[in-house]
């Protein structure tokens, strides 16, 4: 997750840019954020963030990382949950199917109702390699609500570089 700095009232770093003169004290500041940036202008502030969310989320990039850290990196995911069900076996069963039914129908929703057939293609692949190289249904949980993270970051992403909605900030 990215955002631009904000000052937060009652902070130090607020009582100091107020008092530089370099707050927007606007409710909703159009560029993003309420500091007034130095040395550029506040649309170059604003597009240099577009275009880092832009990179960021780009469909390859986003599936690298994630791929790095669960595939390749082999996160253990439910390290709690997975010592207490080596004494369970039917309770880590009942989980695991819980799991694998809520991966797969998260998937299905969002292989339905992706209107880009790109992305569908994308998060359709990238899930079967997950599927494939980690069968883990924690793992494939925790996947496919990345995938859905994706979709709506990137349509986002995909407003601000039309300029259908201002900057918003993540503070």
């Amino acid at each position: 997750m990215v955002g631009m700095l904000s000052a937060i009232p009652k902070t130090p770093l607020y009582t100091r840019l107020d008092a530089a003169g370099r707050l927007d004290k606007a409710d909703n500041p159009a560029a993003g954020t309420n500091v007034v940036p130095l040395n550029m202008s506040r649309e170059t502030l604003s597009n240099g963030y577009i275009r880092l969310m832009a990179e960021l989320y780009d469909p390859e990039a986003y599936f690298a990382r994630l791929d790095d850290l669960y595939i390749a990196g082999k996160l253990n995911a439910e390290r709690g949950w997975r010592r207490y069900a080596e004494d369970h076996p039917w309770q880590r069963r009942v989980r695991q199917l819980r799991r694998f039914s809520e991966a797969m129908g998260l998937m299905l929703r969002l292989l339905w109702r992706v209107p880009e057939k790109r992305l569908r293609k994308t998060y359709r692949s990238r899930f079967a390699r997950v599927l494939c190289r980690r069968p883990d249904p924690s793992v494939m949980r925790i996947y496919a609500i990345k995938c859905a993270m994706h979709y709506h970051t990137y349509r986002l992403v995909a407003a601000l570089q039309r300029r259908d909605a201002a900057p918003i900030n993540t503070f």
